[in-house]
């Protein structure tokens, strides 16, 4: 867990290098939340094999990272105070350079799928015990309240 939110501080201070280092960590703190919430909308294992390639134009295009670029760029701007097309530029290249990349990870052997997976499950995500998170395990969480909770506990180091 710890190298993938590195992976995401590395490519907000790349994508963002002439912005304060305060905007830079809750550029980050918001990019990692919507990666999670982009995990927990569809299926991570679904999400992981989107293709033999990591191209990330292709990812771009693929509706379910719309929605976790969609929502990072709202969070971007309405939480962290930037302008819209900063926001919608950053969001828009760094949530498939991210994907591209955890793709690679699990493919090379740097991320283990199960690992990801357990890391998830031990965050409270994988809330019926069946190693998938999905749509399932989102609306166990909300309808379980715990829904903060996972999130608060997710980004602890």
């Amino acid at each position: 867990m710890n190298e993938l939110m590195q992976m995401v501080e590395q490519f907000t201070k790349q994508n963002l290098n002439q912005t304060s280092e305060s905007k830079v960590a809750e550029v980050a703190k918001e990019t990692g939340n919507s990666l999670v919430e982009g995990f927990k909308s569809g299926n991570l294992t679904d999400l992981l094999n989107l293709g033999e390639n990591t191209n990330v134009n292709a990812l771009a295009s693929n509706p379910m990272i719309g929605s976790i670029i969609e929502n990072l760029s709202g969070n971007l701007t309405k939480k962290v105070g930037l302008d819209s097309t900063t926001s919608n530029q950053f969001a828009g290249s760094v949530i498939p350079q991210l994907i591209s990349a955890v793709i690679a990870g699990v493919k090379d052997g740097k991320f283990e799928l199960s690992d990801l997976m357990s890391m998830a499950g031990a965050a409270g995500l994988d809330q019926n015990g069946d190693g998938k998170l999905d749509l399932k395990d989102a609306m166990a969480a909300v309808t379980n309240g715990k829904l903060g909770d996972m999130l608060g506990g997710f980004f602890k180091k």
